[in-house]
């Protein structure tokens, strides 16, 4: 895991599986904050290490297994484009699915059109969170 990868707020975990969410970026140094505070502090030299995506994960972000597709989605409410952004707004929506090792989302507009994509390289959730607020503009909300 890089430190360019992080925002704030990010989740990670130590070598124990202590979950940890960055609380503080600076260029020389990363601040974590132990999410469940009796776990503090950590064992004597550990490390911040990337959560793997899986299906526990995915369900703390608003996942839902749909039994038709066969696969874990989420259908988040927003607008990417609001009525103050232009005179004749769209309004998008957004389908975000895990399947197998990869991950994809599909986003439409008001009229019925759809681009998606399959991403392979989505493995971590700190990875998901960063794509999630770069397609949304809003934080994803992880249920711990």
């Amino acid at each position: 895991m890089k430190a360019q990868e992080l925002r704030l707020g990010n989740y990670t975990q130590d070598q124990d599986g202590n979950v940890l969410v960055v609380d503080g970026l600076e260029s020389d140094k990363i601040d974590f904050k132990v999410v469940d505070r009796s776990k503090f502090p950590l064992k004597d030299g550990w490390k911040a290490e990337p959560i793997p995506i899986n299906q526990d994960w995915l369900k703390k972000a608003g996942f839902e297994y749909a039994e038709g597709l066969r696969m874990l989605v989420m259908q988040p409410e927003f607008e990417l484009c609001g009525p103050d952004d232009y005179e004749d707004s769209v309004y998008h929506h957004i389908f975000f699915y895990h399947s197998g090792d990869s991950f994809g989302f599909e986003v439409s507009n008001e009229w019925g059109e759809t681009g998606n994509a399959m991403l392979s390289k989505i493995k971590y959730v700190h990875q998901l969170q960063n794509l999630y607020f770069a397609l949304t503009g809003e934080e994803l909300r992880l249920q711990l």
